[in-house]
């Protein structure tokens, strides 16, 4: 028998000699398409081990730090993080100007809060609170030990205790607890531990605003019977309104008819900005800077084309960023209340210690501050960005 695949060749036609060179070149396509992907993944992959390894060289991210004795403390990240991300959390840590970030608390070995206020520092110790055991830490600054100082009872199953802290002096910390059962305000020795002062909190919680020894407490009020203004619908709460007033010694420090504008008063340094507004118009914002010594001082208001950002205080000067006509951060003499040029440079959060001045959002930038002959502030030297 013939064999079936023993016939002679017959010649190409055109249509199969370019079918053929169509399939050859696809395959050849499909095999630099595949050397490409390959050669992409393994770059990326090799990227990502950098990164990953890249660990040890921590970058504080972009909390609010404090400044103490020429040391930038602050909540830190490190890792891999996209452009514009504060990077992953890895506890708090100390900088000082010229050397890497050193953590003092890690995240690996204690829960720390990201959102309520966790930590504070005096001249002799850090102290932070662990979420997951409901305990109050003190680290002492010399000799970088930690010790326990204030833990909370068992909770009943299903219940969350947490520790906040609110208020932080020399002698003395304040904290607001929750025990699974009540809120308590409770004042510890900061060095011992011991309990001076523990009430139960059936209002709701109280929060301090502290600088040096000077406290503002916040009250959530009823809002007053048979008023209603725009807009305060998002605060109602089981049908009652609220507002938000401020008080020094029992007595209310907000102007008449104002409520406190709670996410822009702060500590700033050695005083505390006070933010309020009417009652009918949030948008018009009044400022107050209450000072260490028991004075207050009235701030500039916004106005068309200017507005005003009051950023730290240090001794004798504020500092603040004006946008609109003028961009430039400025410094006013609290004694004179008169305003100079310090840098063209935009900043909206800040600390400083009258020599350091670190900038914080995105990133933490460290500066320099720059004096000229009369002891004006005048000029921010960049010494460290992106720390």
């Amino acid at each position: 028998m013939r064999d079936p695949f023993d016939y002679p060749l017959e010649p190409m036609t055109s249509q199969q000699r370019q079918r053929e060179q169509k399939e050859r070149d696809a395959q050849q396509s499909w095999s630099i398409s595949v050397q490409v992907i390959l050669l992409a993944a393994l770059v990326i992959f090799g990227a990502i081990l950098f990164l990953m390894g890249r660990d040890s060289q921590k970058t504080l991210g972009g909390d609010e730090g404090i400044l103490r004795d020429g040391v930038y403390y602050v909540y830190g990240g490190g890792g891999l993080a996209l452009p514009d991300e504060v990077k992953t959390p890895i506890g708090l840590c100390a900088y000082t100007p010229g050397q890497e970030p050193e953590v003092l608390v890690s995240s690996k070995d204690y829960h720390l809060d990201t959102i309520f206020p966790c930590w504070d520092i005096n001249s002799h110790g850090l102290y932070f609170s662990d979420r997951a055991t409901a305990s109050l830490y003190r680290m002492d600054l010399k000799t970088r030990e930690i010790s326990e100082l204030y833990r909370l009872p068992d909770a009943p199953k299903g219940e969350s205790p947490y520790i906040f802290l609110n208020g932080l002096w020399e002698d003395r910390i304040a904290l607001v607890c929750y025990d699974g059962f009540h809120d308590y305000h409770v004042v510890l020795d900061c060095r011992t531990g011991e309990v001076l002062s523990k009430e139960k909190d059936d209002q709701g919680q109280n929060w301090n605003l502290v600088a040096g020894e000077r406290t503002l407490v916040q009250y959530q009020m009823d809002f007053p019977t048979g008023t209603e203004y725009p807009g305060w619908e998002r605060d109602v709460a089981d049908g009652v309104y609220y507002y938000n007033d401020l008080r020094e010694n029992g007595v209310s420090v907000l102007p008449q008819g104002h409520q406190l504008e709670e996410y822009e008063s702060r500590a700033i340094g050695d005083a505390i900005l006070v933010v309020s507004h009417p009652f009918e118009d949030r948008g018009n914002w009044t400022s107050q800077l209450f000072l260490e010594d028991g004075t207050t001082r009235e701030l500039p208001k916004d106005r068309e084309g200017t507005y005003y950002r009051y950023l730290a205080v240090s001794d004798q000067w504020l500092f603040y960023y004006i946008s609109g006509d003028k961009n430039a951060l400025m410094a006013m003499d609290l004694e004179t209340s008169e305003s100079y040029d310090v840098s063209p440079t935009y900043i909206y959060f800040a600390v400083t210690d009258g020599n350091w001045f670190y900038s914080y959002g995105d990133y933490t930038n460290c500066y320099q501050l720059e004096y000229n002959d009369q002891g004006i502030p005048c000029g921010l030297t960049l010494m460290e960005s992106n720390i």
